[in-house]
């Protein structure tokens, strides 16, 4: 996994996340594209840090639009899963191109597939940059089934 340098915003985000949801978050990244903040969590912790209350305190506390909140995995495919709940991702498969670049393949119903997407790209953007960040993953594509 490679080295993350936190800066001191997001480590002062991490320190209000931890004292309100009694949970400490293994990473923080600012999306100023979106105006937003992802917490990455452990394995397990996702479901005790969904109170819907506790985190509009923190949208106001941080002026962010939203929190997005991923569980961490060591297996990139789960990972990947992760960051596109509560969606149903069908398979993720990761390959490398003639360029040697990897890429992720995250299959999705039709019906799903938008919402996959996001408003923007904001959810695969999401994606790109989490999978980048911990498995040196270049490309998330999305695919219907």
């Amino acid at each position: 996994m490679p080295e993350i340098r936190l800066t001191d915003e997001e480590l002062r985000y991490i320190a209000s996340f931890s004292e309100l949801m009694q949970v400490v978050p293994r990473d923080c990244i600012i999306d100023k594209e979106f105006n937003r903040i992802i917490f990455v969590v452990e394995e397990g912790d996702a479901y005790k840090v969904l109170d819907s209350l506790k985190l509009a305190v923190l949208r106001k506390l941080f002026g962010v639009k939203d929190i997005r909140i991923v569980e961490y995995s060591p297996s990139p495919e789960q990972f990947i899963k992760n960051c596109f709940h509560p969606i149903d991702v069908k398979q993720v498969k990761i390959t490398t191109s003639a360029t040697r670049r990897k890429i992720a393949m995250v299959f999705v119903s039709l019906k799903d597939k938008s919402r996959a997407i996001g408003r923007k790209g904001e959810r695969v953007k999401m994606a790109k940059l989490l999978v980048k960040r911990y498995f040196n993953i270049d490309n998330v594509i999305v695919v219907e089934v």
